[in-house]
């Protein structure tokens, strides 16, 4: 047994050093044929990654179906040396990997939302499309029996939101509205992966209340070089043994400033003594355990500058075939003529290569032309898409708002804005959860405390959470299909399937606001003589006794009153 054992162990060798001497053969070959005929030696080279190719895929058919030995159990997890090499994962924790590559990322961030077309219009719409006009909140302060009358709430609420509008307008550090500061946050956050607001008291003349918001750069959160060994301070970002956030380290001015070099970091606690939060951290939490968050385009990072390199290339190749050369030969030294026409040289005194419409080029005796075609890629518009849709993806933006190309049919443009909607419902919810809520507590407190808000300050310390509630609001959606959705609106109100205040707040309009304004509207029209206004396609279903009474400013609705008595149906009428 021990002689077999030993003749199969040396035949096993033998075998495998005989196929290590065939592989050793094999490779001179192929570099005997590449310095022959590179065509040749690429197409040997290409047939044997091929074989080697198809063998480790039977062998891994082999073992997946023979239960034959594997790496790993999973296939997602397998380390053979094909696929597994393929895989980059790194093996730090959250934090110390941004703390590797968090800058560098960052950086080309910023170069694509400055540099690329695509990256720009990302970043600008989100922020357009969360925050448009403005977020802007409606106090919700209700009535509380025996103590805060139906009348007293709506009170305060006006005074609540009288006194936002005047400060609104001028709260930030350098006079900013609370629009432009919105603004900053959402830009900020999705280029560079998360954004600051400092809330300070500053008094002002123009400003009703001293509270001032002030948008602090993602790139002036840095731990300071005395706290790098510090585990509870990482990425600027400072907690306690228990994970909960104490400060942030804010640096005095931003880095690589070639005029402001201060690089000393100031300590800026997250609450105040009382526990309302002064420092408001702006992210999406894309990647759990970590400090900062990561810059959007972070998964589309590689393919947006690819594309950028692609899109100059043929930029470059539409330049080269627009141009119309001419040669010339001449029986003089063309490098004489070249300089008396005054081409181009560098430094070191060598001509420069230039193509341009019309340009002239001087041929030495004897020498011949060869003019080149560059060819175009007719992929290219197949290529682009399909590229530009895998970076919408990643985005998770609608690709016909990446590209601002509408090619859908009306329902998948439904489909693509519905989608979009609601990935900009969620930012606005992170936006109000994150910062605006936070905000408007201590608005509400400073405007007790300056006396602007005339509620019972024993009632107010007795229950603060009560005066703080209200529900931020942004613009109204635009109707696509204005005609098709409001009949469908309107016949989801009648049916029962949904009510005047979910029609409306689908468009970002509160119930209350457009009852008061609709009756604002009539008591106008009334006081004026005015009729009132008679919905579109109603008129010619009106009957006469019908008509009267919208002149003298009322209107039924269609089908009431005597509208189904015939004798009384105007003529045409179905």
């Amino acid at each position: 047994m021990e002689k077999t054992s030993a003749t199969r162990r040396a035949f096993a060798a033998s075998l495998a050093f005989l196929g290590k001497s065939v592989d050793v053969l094999g490779s001179g070959l192929d570099r005997l044929a590449f310095a022959l005929s590179p065509n040749w030696g690429t197409r040997r080279k290409a047939s044997r990654v091929l074989a080697k190719l198809g063998e480790a895929g039977v062998r891994r058919f082999r073992d997946r179906h023979r239960g034959t030995r594997k790496f790993s159990a999973l296939d997602g997890a397998d380390h053979d040396r094909h696929r597994g090499q393929s895989w980059l994962a790194s093996k730090l924790s959250p934090d110390s990997a941004l703390e590797e590559d968090l800058i560098t990322t960052r950086e080309r961030a910023n170069e694509l939302a400055l540099t690329n077309p695509w990256a720009a219009n990302y970043h600008h719409g989100l922020a357009s499309y969360v925050v448009g006009s403005g977020r802007r909140p409606q106090a919700k302060i209700q009535p509380i029996e025996g103590r805060l009358t139906k009348e007293q709430a709506a009170r305060h609420n006006h005074e609540l939101e009288d006194l936002f509008a005047r400060w609104a307008c001028c709260c930030g550090a350098n006079g900013e509205s609370l629009a432009e500061i919105q603004l900053r946050l959402c830009y900020n956050r999705s280029v560079d992966g998360d954004a600051f607001l400092v809330l300070s008291d500053v008094g002002a003349a123009d400003k009703p209340i001293p509270l001032t918001l002030n948008v602090i750069a993602a790139d002036r959160v840095e731990t300071p070089p005395q706290k790098a060994a510090d585990k509870r301070v990482r990425h600027g970002i400072e907690r306690d043994d228990n994970g909960r956030v104490l400060a942030v380290w804010i640096r005095n001015s931003r880095p690589n400033d070639n005029l402001d070099t201060d690089e000393r970091h100031t300590r800026v606690p997250v609450y105040d003594g009382s526990g309302r939060r002064r420092v408001l951290h702006f992210k999406r939490h894309t990647w759990e355990g970590a400090s900062r968050g990561l810059p959007d385009t972070y998964p589309a990072m590689n393919d947006l500058k690819d594309l950028d390199d692609v899109w100059e290339a043929e930029g470059i190749r539409k330049y080269i075939q627009a141009c119309m050369a001419g040669f010339i030969s001449t029986p003089f030294d063309p490098d004489d003529v070249a300089a008396a026409t005054a081409a181009e040289v560098n430094h070191d005194g060598q001509r420069l290569e230039d193509i341009s419409p019309g340009m002239l080029e001087y041929l030495r005796p004897g020498e011949e032309v060869t003019f080149s075609s560059p060819q175009g890629d007719d992929n290219l518009d197949a290529f682009m898409s399909w590229r530009l849709r895998s970076i919408a993806a990643a985005l998770q933006f609608p690709f016909e708002l990446l590209v601002k190309k509408w090619e859908n049919s009306y329902s998948g443009g439904r489909l693509a804005l519905i989608d979009g909607h609601q990935r900009f419902k969620r930012d606005a919810e992170l936006l109000d959860c994150q910062v605006l809520r936070h905000v408007w507590s201590q608005f509400v407190l400073e405007a007790l405390l300056v006396g602007e808000l005339t509620v019972d300050e024993k009632l107010y310390g007795e229950m603060p959470d009560h005066f703080v509630r209200c529900k931020w609001l942004g613009d109204p959606l635009p109707w696509i299909d204005p005609e098709n959705e409001v009949e469908a609106a309107a016949k989801s109100v009648a049916l029962g399937l949904d009510t005047m205040t979910g029609v409306l707040g689908s468009r970002g309009i509160d119930f209350e606001d457009y009852i008061e304004t609709r009756h604002a509207e009539l008591e106008a029209l009334e006081d004026a003589g005015l009729p009132q206004l008679i919905p579109a396609g109603w008129a010619e279903r009106l009957t006469a006794e019908q008509l009267a009474e919208a002149a003298q400013g009322t209107v039924s609705e269609p089908g009431t009153s005597d509208a189904t008595d015939d004798s009384k149906t105007p003529a045409g009428a179905a």
